[in-house]
């Protein structure tokens, strides 16, 4: 199938296809600096959730986004913790990369909790 636009750019669909799914994004970003990253990310969305409720047991958002936002902060902490323990093995023991990913499974276990608590609330 080609691709063209008033005949002045042809491209075929698979070569297009292949540009496209050569950049990945964590290929992108050097791969050693993803559990940082997703350590922002976790660490960023967990003080949200703590901080979000009331004295009085009320929200100030919706709870359908509270879960939202620990499942996500779950997901994106879980990763990071996965990377980082493949870049270990992969490259072995750096200390930094070690502290980043131990606190990227501990994130990701505390927003694993924090959705659970939420899910509380729905009854």
């Amino acid at each position: 199938m080609n691709l063209s636009c008033k005949g002045r750019f042809i491209v075929t669909f698979p070569v297009a296809l292949e540009k496209i799914t050569s950049y990945g994004t964590i290929s992108m970003i050097k791969k050693s600096t993803f559990p940082v990253i997703a350590l922002i990310i976790g660490a960023l969305l967990l003080v949200i959730l703590l901080n979000i409720e009331s004295a009085e047991g009320e929200f100030s958002a919706p709870l359908l986004m509270l879960l939202f936002m620990s499942e996500l902060g779950f997901f994106v902490t879980g990763a990071g913790a996965f990377v980082g323990a493949k870049l270990q093995i992969d490259q072995g023991f750096d200390l930094k990369l070690t502290l980043w990913t131990l606190v990227c499974g501990v994130l990701a276990i505390v927003l694993a909790l924090k959705g659970l608590e939420l899910w509380d609330y729905i009854n």
